[in-house]
């Protein structure tokens, strides 16, 4: 029988990633990010170091994400990444760290960007979150990073992180305990170039 969906009450819909018996493994990427805000009228500044990034990058490694509104421009970028760009064009942030949830059709997955976040959110961390065809990333501030990775190595995720050599290790986690306090999060909807699995 097909159910209505007015007949559905939506504090009763729980999204849940696929049940495994397998930890879920993600990678904390070696890229040190900031958030950056391009006004629209500055975009003819900005434009070389758009180009520069998307189709002219020397490593093509480097995270870089772009999303457009009616306001604003914002991207992700490392802060090698800032020397393309005029003094005073964009407002930027501090650092960030990527956590990718790696799998070739991520975009099928249920649940992924909240198994991600939940544990992280509980822990009074604040996140953004981008996906991509082949990939759910989520981004803490560097000095929380962590806090996130015990968050979810608390639950059945399996943290690795990727030097900038390429090399996979154990993170380097040193805080004691995860905070109890629970809080929501802020997050951010991203285009990313890094769609590579890396």
């Amino acid at each position: 029988m097909k159910q209505n969906l007015r007949d559905v009450n939506p504090t009763e819909v729980i999204f849940k990633p696929e049940a495994s018996a397998e930890p879920l493994f993600c990678t904390l990427l070696p890229d040190e990010l900031h958030l950056c805000s391009l006004p629209r009228e500055n975009r003819a500044l900005c434009a070389y170091g758009i180009l520069k990034l998307v189709f002219f990058c020397e490593n093509p490694h480097t995270f870089f994400s772009v999303s457009e509104t009616e306001d604003e421009i914002s991207m992700l970028m490392s802060k090698e990444a800032l020397a393309f760009f005029p003094d005073d064009a964009m407002t930027v942030s501090e650092l960030w760290r990527p956590i990718q949830r790696f799998k070739k059709t991520s975009y099928t997955e249920i649940g992924v960007i909240s198994a991600l976040s939940a544990p992280i959110s509980r822990a009074n961390v604040p996140i953004l979150y981008a996906s991509t065809f082949l990939s759910a990333y989520i981004f803490v501030q560097q000095k929380n990073t962590s806090v996130a990775v015990l968050c979810l190595e608390s639950q059945k995720f399996r943290v690795q992180e990727k030097t900038k050599e390429g090399e996979m290790i154990s993170p380097r986690a040193s805080s004691p305990q995860v905070p109890r306090t629970k809080t929501g999060s802020s997050s951010s909807k991203n285009f990313s170039r890094e769609d590579e699995g890396i």
